[in-house]
């Protein structure tokens, strides 16, 4: 379908004259005419009808103006992203698991924008993702130009930058007894109920082998994927929790203390397709990504 007999329709269609249209859209009447005709016929539908001395559209045509107005509308809206982002501007898709330690992510993002001041820029967050295949599948479908993952999928087309670490933190109420200290040791924590945190598999492997260790039974109350379900519920006194440190997460009634003896780290990681760095705002972004994340 000629993208070009698609633009003299809409612009027939609006003012439903042809030798207005012709000139505005600085052609002869009839290659206008023959544009219509030809595009009438390739999709089999009769879009315009005599009225007088006018043209107006048919039922079919009023349709198939809306329809082909927000495809043109479109196809424009990527070209101009397109042309943008080749200069160094324009919209950067971001995604990233809704239980990671997401502030950092908005955090670096505003720290980017107000270094470019002088430039066109946006970011668009994606946080719905329950895992990381997820969102290899997103980044390979080329839906994100980045995304922050907690583990390397190996594939030769994807680039990953280590960008922070996650230690585990243990949370209690406000009036636990444990509230008081800075840092504990799991002898301390293997004491109370345990509200048990399964969505971080290397976290949950951990500490099944240090509750394999141990002689009495450990008292699990509760077990859950949703980081948001635990804090009320170690905020009520159900019990106590070990996460990976995060600080999204809603720390009302609940103290987070350092855990001195648990051997276990997170490294989150951002990746991106290799061919990427073509282009010009996709490269910069990664570039200010390790620069400010070297530390790792």
């Amino acid at each position: 379908m000629n993208l070009y007999h698609l633009k003299y329709f809409v612009t027939l269609a609006h003012l439903e004259h042809y030798t207005k249209a012709a000139e505005q859209l600085s052609i002869t009447q009839p290659s206008l005419s023959h544009a219509i005709s030809s595009l009438e016929k390739e999709i089999n539908i009769r879009l315009f009808e005599k009225e007088g001395r006018n043209i107006v559209l048919t039922r079919a045509g009023k349709k198939f103006l809306i329809d082909i107005e927000k495809a043109l509308s479109l196809i424009d809206d990527s070209i101009n992203s397109i042309h943008l982002s080749e200069i160094g501007e324009g919209c950067i898709d971001i995604a990233f698991h809704k239980n990671m330690s997401s502030s950092f992510i908005p955090d670096i993002a505003r720290k980017f924008l107000d270094m470019h001041t002088d430039k066109k820029i946006d970011f668009k967050f994606h946080y719905n993702a329950n895992s990381t295949e997820e969102l290899i599948d997103g980044l390979n479908s080329k839906n994100f130009d980045f995304i922050f993952c907690s583990k390397c999928i190996n594939e030769k087309n994807i680039e990953y930058i280590p960008v922070f670490k996650q230690k585990p933190i243990l949370l209690v109420s406000e009036n636990h007894p444990l509230s008081q200290k800075e840092c504990v040791c799991m002898d301390d924590i293997l004491k109370y109920n345990l509200i048990v945190y399964t969505k971080n598999q290397t976290l949950l492997e951990k500490l099944s082998y240090y509750f394999d260790k141990k002689e009495n039974i450990v008292n699990i109350a509760y077990k859950t994927d949703d980081i948001n379900v635990i804090t009320p519920l170690v905020s009520g006194d159900f019990g106590v929790s070990i996460v990976p440190e995060n600080n999204s997460i809603n720390l009302k009634g609940v103290k987070s203390i350092e855990i001195s003896d648990l051997d276990w780290e997170n490294i989150i990681f951002m990746a991106y397709l290799k061919t990427s760095y073509e282009i010009p705002l996709i490269n910069e972004f990664k570039l200010f990504i390790e620069k400010n994340t070297n530390n790792l």
